[in-house]
């Protein structure tokens, strides 16, 4: 049985792709197929894999672009060529649902969710649109494009056989907007105390006495490596000057250097004892300037924000004109450093309405308790009183009071870590991978 994944593309580690990750580790084998792709992302994350991109991946600067020519991109996922495979599992948030199969060949989808920007946050969209100052002519050419993205949209929700959702909340939304029933597999939480290897936390902090910085340079061009040469020298002095290594212009490296950069310094795991952690991609649907806010008004407990994203530099810049020394803005972190932080946070903190959210379990995998807004998935993977607690107000107030709220609980020894780790097991790989193969059997599909 020959197998492909689908996925619409592979830019930076999120929810999806570690679903994605996730799928690969079961068929190694299976092919790749996605929109784009960035080289980093897939060296790092995906080095053994067979990565199909479409016709987009050329376009120029598409990791930036792409938002602009989503209009093409029905033609794009459709331009894939399947026909040699007898089973497809697509990883879909916008678009990879409507890839073409022959008719003998099976199609799973596992949905992350209808696309939030055609369906249920159409209107959210059109307003942030306008806040941020966009022209009424770009917003009347996006709200064409989405009106007919909406017509291929259900049309291709009708193609997949198997109906896969990583919540209950997804779907519900799934039967609202495209008639289907799903079913629910909870995607795999991966990163656990197993992948602890540091003992002190890191960040790039006032939050504490720190040591100066320490620059990673990782893939470094063959022509530089092992040779320290005054250009490498000079490129481990720039990070600093910048603040974070994510921001640094690519033109101030000499030619040759192909890298990804972590900027830390380094801070006592006791200062920070008393840390709220978020862990997301930084987009304005996550609400996380919400608990910026809130944090304002809580000077003795401290926020540690790690992600990516469209809003790292509002983030960033918000935090500043705030004047706020209780809030760090980390940007990438990776899996190797992720660890360190869910141990010595006091509690993760959700500030939107999640479709499911791997990082509130990967901090439960830890013993942590999560603080979670009482809308979406979080509702089916959070026990209030017992793995976590709820506020129900997207308002600073509201959050200020319920940080306040679980951190007494929390400080009185009310949640029990060893309950709090057991009950994050129940979304284990080992679970995601039989519910998996559970479905392929259905199918008739013979996996010996």
């Amino acid at each position: 049985m020959r197998i492909a994944l689908v996925h619409d593309w592979l830019v930076r580690l999120g929810g999806a792709e570690r679903v994605l990750i996730a799928f690969h580790k079961i068929f190694p084998e299976a092919p790749i197929y996605t929109l784009f792709y960035d080289k980093e992302f897939v060296s790092q994350y995906l080095p053994k894999a067979k990565i199909t991109p479409s016709f987009l991946h050329k376009v120029p600067n598409i990791k930036k672009l792409h938002p602009w020519l989503k209009i093409l991109m029905p033609a794009a996922i459709e331009s894939f060529d399947l026909s040699d495979f007898d089973l497809i599992i697509s990883s879909s948030h916008e678009f990879s649902h409507g890839v073409l199969s022959k008719q003998s060949a099976k199609h799973i989808c596992f949905y992350h969710s209808p696309s939030r920007i055609l369906w249920d946050r159409t209107y959210e969209y059109a307003r942030d649109f306008k806040e941020r100052g966009k022209g009424a002519f770009k917003l009347s050419l996006i709200k064409l494009g989405q009106h007919f993205l909406r017509i291929w949209d259900h049309g291709a929700s009708q193609r997949p056989d198997v109906v896969l959702a990583n919540s209950k909340h997804v779907a519900q939304r799934i039967k609202k907007y495209y008639g289907r029933e799903a079913k629910v597999i909870y995607p795999p939480v991966t990163l656990s105390r197993e992948h602890l290897v540091r003992e002190k936390p890191l960040g790039y902090s006032h939050l504490g006495n720190t040591r100066p910085h320490t620059t990673y340079i990782q893939n470094l061009s063959p022509v530089y490596q092992n040779k320290p040469s005054l250009l490498v020298r000079l490129a481990k002095r720039i990070p600093p000057l910048y603040g974070s290594a994510r921001e640094v212009p690519q033109w101030l490296y000499p030619a040759g250097f192909s890298f990804r950069i972590n900027t830390v310094h380094r801070t006592t795991l006791a200062r920070l004892a008393d840390y709220f952690l978020i862990v997301s991609q930084l987009y304005p649907h996550k609400n996380i300037d919400l608990a910026v806010e809130a944090f304002k008004h809580l000077p003795s407990l401290n926020l540690l924000i790690i992600g990516e994203g469209p809003e790292y530099k509002n983030l960033k810049s918000k935090i500043k004109k705030l004047k706020l020394r209780n809030v760090e803005l980390l940007g990438f972190v990776s899996d190797e450093d992720l660890p360190v932080y869910y141990k010595g946070c006091l509690a993760y903190l959700i500030c939107n309405e999640e479709d499911f959210g791997i990082s509130p379990i990967e901090a439960m995998s830890f013993g942590k308790p999560v603080l979670a807004y009482k809308k979406g998935g979080a509702k089916e993977s959070v026990l209030e009183g017992k793995t976590g607690e709820f506020f129900d107000k997207l308002e600073p107030d509201c959050l200020s009071e319920a940080v306040e709220l679980i951190t007494e609980k929390i400080k009185n020894g009310h949640f029990n870590e060893l309950a709090i780790k057991k009950h994050s097991e129940k979304f284990s790989f080992e679970r995601f991978k039989k519910e998996v193969f559970d479905i392929i059997k259905f199918l008739d599909y013979n996996l010996a």
